[in-house]
């Protein structure tokens, strides 16, 4: 019995942990440490995760069989393939930097499905929200800062996203990039999208700001994530047996209004350029820089010869890869204008996947999301069936199903693999589909009463 308490302990203990976690995920950049001349960034959800690591780690390794059963395994696997893939890579450092940072996302990823509850999501989720209104609020005063011209130093935005280049500020907040930061909002999107559309207690103002925010990072890669989501949900929404047409088409409203709202909010800085005088960006010069650049496709010249040149280092070595964080090294040998290029990427995770794992490394990894998505799809589909979807684990399983779909396809569009927002948001869908490892409150009392 004081084996159950402690597992216990050790899973509420987790489960604190992991709301911070939760809350900390937008907090990419600001605030973050550099060392090692720029080459690591230590980040805030990096550090909560080691300490939830060090706390779980232990009982996992004693329930270790539920490691090695399926999809886990699949995902131990894959690790151990990138561990190999390193040691015989031509850019160790390179490799052994990609190597540790996607092992603290993976095994993160992993000890969250041992110790998140199904009951505990609520109080995830308003981590979820408070981290993600921080965000947005610092955003917005980003937008705004730039508008009315205050000094980067201040905003905090880099030199590539302030109004001088689109005309209107592209919201980066805390994230490194806007389409790092856009990616991590279609989490909440996607979970209050559906909380809208069937749950009873919904945050209808929340999603409003966080489809406002993700049109204003003008990541053409989330814009069209969110609208494949946004439709599938809706469209899934029709046919669901507690069906409410008026939640269905509220959601429809809030999605279309804060997408106008984002694009009307361009033009404030329309207004303070007429003032100035600086007519470089007239608002119909900003509305058409605002849809072109966030309907546009088309691939980039180095984009495509990244894209070339992946598929070229796949089939030299097509078994084992070249080596993780080793494209870099292949494109600056290949390609001699990336020679004094800063860090080469494919800007496509799948290709690039396959350049540095192989084949052996790409299906291992598929093989790990096919089958928890499987085990995912058959939970939602049973409750959608049963109309009983409406409650928080339905709500954050079918959320999180559509965030992933999100995230494949945004991946086809920039390449990291080790974001750590990602890995949380499968550790808790493991957590909710998967059978609970630790032992859960319930039975430590199951055990007393017995006891007794």
């Amino acid at each position: 019995m004081n084996s159950l308490k402690k597992k216990y302990q050790t899973g509420a203990l987790g489960g604190s942990i992991l709301g911070l976690l939760i809350f900390s995920l937008p907090f990419e950049r600001i605030p973050s440490l550099d060392i090692l001349d720029g080459q690591v960034t230590i980040r805030i959800n990096q550090l909560i995760a080691v300490v939830l690591i060090a706390v779980v780690v232990p009982a996992m390794l004693k329930q270790s069989k539920q490691l090695l059963k399926v999809p886990r395994v699949f995902l131990v696997a894959f690790l151990f393939i990138l561990f190999l893939g390193s040691l015989l890579s031509l850019d160790l450092s390179a490799a052994a930097r990609v190597f540790v940072a996607t092992s603290l996302t993976c095994i993160t990823s992993l000890a969250i499905s041992f110790v998140a509850e199904v009951r505990d999501l609520e109080k995830y989720e308003k981590a979820l929200i408070w981290g993600t209104w921080i965000a947005i609020g610092f955003g917005m005063f980003q937008y705004l800062g730039d508008t009315f011209g205050l000094s980067q130093s201040i905003t905090g935005l880099a030199p590539n996203y302030v109004k001088a280049v689109f005309g209107f500020p592209r919201i980066q907040s805390t994230a490194l990039e806007p389409l790092f930061f856009a990616s991590f909002l279609l989490i909440p999107f996607s979970i209050l999208s559906v909380r809208q559309l069937i749950a009873d207690k919904t945050r209808a103002i929340t999603l409003f700001a966080v489809t406002t925010t993700i049109v204003l990072t003008v990541s053409r890669g989330a814009t069209a994530a969110g609208i494949l989501v946004a439709t599938a949900l809706v469209l899934s929404a029709c046919f669901y047996k507690r069906r409410s047409w008026k939640k269905i088409l509220v959601c429809l409203g809030l999605i279309v209004a804060a997408a106008v709202f984002a694009y009307f909010l361009t033009f404030v800085s329309s207004l303070t350029a007429s003032k100035t005088g600086d007519n470089k960006f007239s608002a119909e010069k900003k509305t058409k820089q605002l849809v072109t650049q966030t309907v546009n496709f088309d691939s980039q010249d180095d984009r495509v010869r990244n894209r070339s040149l992946a598929w070229e280092a796949f089939k030299e070595q097509p078994v084992f890869g070249i080596g993780p964080g080793n494209f870099d090294r292949y494109a600056k040998e290949a390609y001699p204008g990336y020679r004094q290029a800063p860090r080469v990427i494919v800007n496509n995770e799948p290709l690039e996947l396959l350049a540095e794992t192989g084949l052996v490394g790409f299906i291992t990894l598929l093989a790990f999301f096919v089958t928890l998505l499987y085990s995912a799809f058959r939970y939602v589909l049973r409750r959608f069936l049963n109309g009983d979807l409406g409650n928080d684990g339905g709500v954050w399983a079918a959320g999180i199903i559509a965030y992933l779909g999100a995230t494949a396809v945004q991946y086809q569009t920039f390449s990291t693999l080790y974001i750590m927002h990602i890995w949380v948001a499968i550790g808790l869908l493991m957590a909710i589909v998967l059978p609970q490892p630790l032992t859960s409150k319930h039975e430590v009392r199951t055990s007393n009463s017995k006891s007794s």
